[in-house]
Parts: structure tokens; sequence; C-alpha cells
């Protein structure tokens, strides 16, 4: 993985979170705002292309520390840092192990992944907020939250192909490809 390109691609993903994913919230929602997880549809990406577990894993904790340190504040409360980045680191595991039964470049697998990661991710950081009791999350509200989980990733599901293709065109960016030269003989 090259890592800078990554830290910074974090820092543009926290950015059209916070302007273009504000604007494609939906807050007449009875369970709370709806908006897609932008970070997740590249964390997807990362792990079904990445090297090595460790890698998307690593990946998929730098997403969500991004989004851990910019989150404005949990259900009810204050947020704390690290339940978003394990779960991404998580969630991206799961992805990763699924990837050799999957096709990549179906826009249905795509979708199904990545929502499949926003349910794994999301759906542990509301449990860590609400078990550890940051932000005071009751029993009522955790029903609703993941209610609020589950639209929150499929809305992120239908816009996963529009950010694979954009990922995939950035590829070489972030993830290196394996060369498919031999070594050079005769030198």
């Amino acid at each position: 993985m090259r890592w800078v390109a990554l830290i910074i691609l974090a820092y543009v993903l926290i950015l059209l979170q916070a302007t273009l994913g504000d604007v494609l919230t939906w807050t007449n929602s009875p369970f709370g705002a709806i908006g897609p997880d932008f970070a997740a549809v590249v964390a997807v990406f990362l792990a079904l292309y990445a090297p090595t577990l460790a890698d998307a894993m690593l990946a998929g904790w730098l997403l969500g520390l991004a989004i851990d340190l910019s989150a404005a504040g949990a259900p009810g409360g204050a947020t704390a840092v690290g339940p978003m980045a394990l779960g991404y680191a998580f969630a991206a595991a799961v992805v990763f192990q699924m990837r050799e039964a999957v096709f990549r470049d179906r826009k249905h697998t795509q979708m199904l992944l990545t929502l499949l990661f926003c349910l794994v991710a999301h759906g542990l950081w509301i449990s860590l907020q609400s078990l550890l009791n940051w932000g005071d999350v009751g029993r009522s509200d955790y029903g609703r939250l993941w209610l609020q989980v589950g639209s929150l990733s499929g809305y992120t599901a239908l816009l996963a192909p529009i950010g694979y293709a954009a990922m995939k065109r950035l590829r070489r960016w972030f993830v290196p490809t394996p060369s498919t030269r031999g070594p050079r003989m005769g030198r």
C-alpha cells in the first residue's frame, strides 16, 4: 500500500463527507439522519485489492480513525476515538477474507460487500458506544440506531458502484500492482 497517498485520500474523503455527504443526507427519516459513507466504499475497494490482510486492516483502521477524529459527535453525545477505527479494521478483514469467493468487478458484488462492510463497521460502532455507555445510548435508542445503520448501509451500497469506478481509475496511486514481468536475465 502507498500510505502517504492513502493518508491524503483519507483527508479528501473527510472533506467530501463533510460537504457532499451533507448535501446527500436525508434528514426526514423516522430514525435519524441517513447519509452515505464515502470512506466505507473506499475501504471495501482497498480490501478487495490489498496485497495482504494486514494492509487491508491497516487501511481500514486509518480510514476509521479519520472518521473518529472528524466526527462531531456520537448518537447522544461526544464520540470516543477508536470504535470506528476498530470497526473499519474488522470489516476490512471480513471483506478481505471474502474476496476470493466473489467477482470484484460486478456491481452487485460491490454493493453487497459495501452493505456488509457498513453493517459490520457501524454496527460494531453503535454496539461499543452503547455497551460502554458513551453518549448515554439506552436500549430504546439501540433498536432505532440499528434501523439507522441498516438504512445508511443500504444507501451507501447504492452509491458503491460510482465510488468503485472512481477508485478503479486511481488504483495505482494507492495499491501497488504486482509485476507481471519476470526477472531480467543476462545483465
